[in-house]
């Protein structure tokens, strides 16, 4: 997922993914936090019919 719609400036994300036991267990997941700019590239791990939830905010 590109990050360039984010406009200018860093942002904290909040992230959280399916791990590979989600398929199985829709409970199943791992959250992160990162510190991301405009020109990252963010990279979803997903199972089949998987879902992600992910908050940014403005880096401090």
């Amino acid at each position: 997922m590109p990050l360039k719609i984010l406009g200018t400036g860093n942002r904290k994300v909040n992230l959280w993914e399916d791990t590979p036991e989600s398929d199985q267990a829709a409970e199943n997941l791992v959250e992160k936090q990162k510190t991301v700019r405009p020109s990252n590239t963010l990279q979803l791990k997903l199972v089949l019919s998987g879902r992600t939830m992910t908050i940014f905010a403005p880096a401090k």
